[in-house]
């Protein structure tokens, strides 16, 4: 595996960086879609890509950043039903 951040990293792809690079999200995945794909593939960030046919990347998706989010929007929607917002 490449160092993304080493002086001779040149790359086309960013398939070198990757550790999975078999496994992608879907840009049209839910949160809980893109769970399952985490914990199946055992890594904590992923590539998000365009599509199956092209796998395109357009963006790198941590589990961690999709943990809350979900939380917060969580937590949003109890303080509605709530009344505190």
């Amino acid at each position: 595996m490449v160092e993304a951040h080493a002086p001779e990293a040149a790359f086309d792809t960013i398939a070198p960086l990757l550790r999975k690079a078999d496994r992608a999200l879907l840009l049209a995945m839910n949160a809980k879609e893109a769970m399952a794909v985490f914990e199946d593939a055992e890594v904590e960030a992923l590539a998000v890509i365009d599509g199956s046919e092209s796998r395109r990347v357009i963006g790198l998706l941590t589990a961690s950043h999709v943990l809350r989010r979900y939380g917060e929007e969580i937590e949003k929607r109890r303080q509605e039903e709530v009344g505190l917002v």
